[in-house]
């Protein structure tokens, strides 16, 4: 099954393999794979197969023959809900903590602040295909009142406008000299501005409704009748008009798109800052420049060619005025202060790309903060990594609850004031730079072009940072908890026969601290000398074990051949290149106490 609109050839499509073309067949079909088959382009028993393995699929799970929809099952489930809990309890990942910030000490906090623009209301998932709307979303704001019931004092600010306040409130004039409040804007029927318009107007702000991925979510039946129903258009925008810079300082300029099926561009003064023309590089990008006082000619160029698209706001701000001011003021009252950082469903999905940076302001937020209340928390709500930068050295503690769904708010309110222990690990490596990243040079196409070449091979998340020799932030696998672990007693014990490499290894793992929680062990291989570039580290074994304080498990991790393996290209097949590896076990690429020298009975090949 391909992706939506990710099929540009019938018959390379069919013989490549494809069965069904989403989101309707405009190029498998029968005008293009009918002639195929008569010229022998494609074989009979080629269109045979896709169907025999559509019936196949829909047979073996009962689509043909009964209903699929199950009218007994509750749509609001005590069942799921805890479940949906349980994730984000376990989920979450302490990144930092200072002092020992964390857990919260209840009998200390009076009064709590609780900032940022995914405080209230909750963020439960990015946006695109796999957006749900909850029936009840549990907001930080939510969750930590409940905990800390009618005993403490839970202020509330949000820190930051929203794109949508920004953008209203960002007056602009047609002229540099006098002229009409607002923007001219033109209207053309093709994709790149060319000819004469079609219209011309006056825009009050720089603001294009359109269709959002918020809005699909929301609405996604609607919106899917009309994808298949409308038809094909193609239209492109400018915006033209003046900011008035009132003094000479840094201005944030913050853009938010629509992604999928449109693009856009920002020019100040003639000089291209935001260029989203041909790859969607974010879906809320921002930047900031220094103006001086005066006009400043601002221009927003986009176009669009599917009914999701088209949906455009620009907002500008100086830079020392984001913050909420009462924010500031409120976390001084305070006892301790959460922000609650990160993106929402209209900076981070899918169809395009996020900012390596926190959304518009939030940095300038917490930096804020943090000079009013040095007890400062950041709980970041991210499908990934963020630039924290310019202010993690001034942050106690740190944590990453990505979307946690439904219950977000509960399982974060648990986490602070300890009846959770956090156990999360990174499931990747957070780089301190963008630049960092083994990807960052080549992700995206060259030029024009439409290829991306993956020159970092297979040296690829922890693997390239150990072979380039860069020092992340956070290396893959690290978490911290409320407690501590010793790890001791690692054994390798070789139970393979013949040809076969395969073992077993085996290590205690002790909680030596104060608390209940649970560690996630890491079994990671190493080849001493391998004939073929291979990653210093490979992860193949992992065990998530729940410990009393004191207490020791004894932890079984079996190995395979594949797990010694590496893919030779020219013999296509795995094959293990020698007989002399290195066991390593810890609790993150970066931290493996535990090491035992392997010497392989057989080479496996």
């Amino acid at each position: 099954m391909s992706d939506w609109d990710a099929t540009y050839d019938a018959i390379g499509a069919a013989n490549g393999g494809l069965d069904i073309e989403e989101p309707s067949g405009k190029f498998m079909n029968n005008a293009n794979l009918g002639p195929a088959i008569q010229a022998g382009k494609v074989t009979e028993a080629t269109i045979d197969e896709k169907v025999r393995h559509i019936l196949g699929t829909a047979a073996s799970y009962g689509w043909l023959n009964r209903d699929q929809r199950d009218t007994s099952i509750s749509f609001v489930d005590a069942k799921n809900k805890e479940a949906a809990l349980d994730s984000a309890r376990e989920g979450a990942v302490l990144l930092k903590n200072t002092g020992n910030l964390l857990p919260l000490d209840r009998s200390a906090v009076k009064t709590i602040l609780i900032v940022g623009p995914d405080s209230y209301p909750g963020v439960p998932v990015g946006g695109g295909s796999a957006g749900v709307v909850p029936f009840h979303m549990v907001s930080a704001l939510e969750g930590i009142s409940n905990e800390v019931g009618a005993t403490t004092t839970v202020l509330y600010d949000r820190g930051v406008p929203t794109l949508e306040h920004l953008a209203s409130a960002t007056e602009f004039t047609t002229e540099a000299k006098g002229g009409k409040a607002g923007l001219t804007l033109e209207s053309f029927k093709n994709l790149d501005l060319s000819g004469a318009p079609a219209t011309k107007t006056v825009a009050r702000h720089a603001v294009l409704e359109g269709l959002t991925i918020k809005d699909v979510i929301a609405n996604v039946d609607a919106v899917i009748e009309m994808l298949f129903n409308s038809p094909p258009s193609e239209v492109s925008h400018r915006l033209t008009g003046f900011y008035h810079a009132a003094t000479p300082t840094k201005y944030i300029f913050a853009l938010e798109d629509s992604g999928e099926g449109s693009g856009n561009r920002v020019y100040v003064d003639d000089k291209l800052v935001i260029d989203n023309w041909k790859i969607v590089r974010a879906f809320q990008p921002h930047v900031t420049l220094e103006l001086a006082e005066g006009a400043h000619k601002i221009v927003v160029e986009e176009w669009q060619k599917s009914p999701i698209g088209g949906h455009v706001e620009l907002g500008i701000v100086p830079e020392d005025k984001v913050v909420n001011p009462q924010a500031v003021q409120l976390a001084a009252k305070a006892d301790v202060v959460l922000v609650e950082a990160g993106f929402e469903q209209e900076s981070e999905g899918e169809a395009g790309d996020r900012t390596f940076a926190l959304p518009y302001g939030q940095s300038e937020l917490i930096r804020e903060i943090t000079a009013a209340n040095p007890k400062v928390i950041v709980a970041i709500t991210s499908g990934g990594n963020v630039d924290s930068a310019k202010w993690i050295d001034r942050v106690p503690a740190v944590l990453e609850t990505w979307y946690a769904g439904q219950q977000a708010g509960q399982a974060l309110a648990e986490i602070l004031f300890g009846d959770v222990n956090p156990s999360g690990h990174l499931p990747a490596t957070f780089e301190r730079n963008a630049e960092d990243n083994p990807t960052f040079a080549n992700y995206y196409p060259e030029g024009d072009s439409k290829r991306v070449d993956y020159k970092e091979g297979i040296f690829v998340g922890y693997r390239g940072y150990e072979k380039n020799k860069v020092k992340p932030l956070f290396p893959f696998g690290y978490g911290l908890s409320y407690t501590t672990f010793k790890f001791t007693n690692l054994k390798f014990d070789q139970n393979g026969s013949g040809d076969e490499a395969r073992g077993t290894a085996s290590f205690d793992v002790t909680n030596t601290g104060s608390r209940k929680g649970a560690e996630v062990a890491q079994l990671y291989v190493t080849e001493d000398h391998p004939k073929v570039p291979r990653p210093e580290h490979e992860l193949k074994g992992f065990q998530r074990i729940e410990l009393s304080p004191g207490e020791t498990k004894h932890v079984e991790i079996p190995l395979e051949a594949r797990s010694f393996s590496y893919y030779d290209v020219a013999a296509k097949r795995w094959a293990i290149g020698s007989n002399r590896f290195t066991i390593s076990v810890g609790d993150s690429v970066e931290s493996l106490p535990l090491k035992t020298g392997v010497p392989l009975k057989s080479s496996g090949n």
